[in-house]
């Protein structure tokens, strides 16, 4: 895999930091969330994220 991020990971100075710019629902799926960030993320930071909302759903315990 490529490289390992995590919470402490510091920003990549060859690329600009991620940014979360909004997110909203799909209309056409009432489980699905979609999330704006403020470049393409790559493969390594979608898993990463992927993981970050396991661990927030399992903290809403719902």
């Amino acid at each position: 895999m490529g490289e390992v991020i995590d919470f402490n990971s510091q920003p990549s100075t060859e690329r600009p930091t991620l940014k979360c710019c909004g997110a909203g629902r799909d209309a056409e799926n009432d489980k699905a969330l979609c999330f704006y960030f403020s470049r393409k993320p790559t493969d390594d930071e979608m898993r990463f994220l992927h993981a970050v909302m396991q661990r927030a759903a399992a903290c809403v315990g719902v």
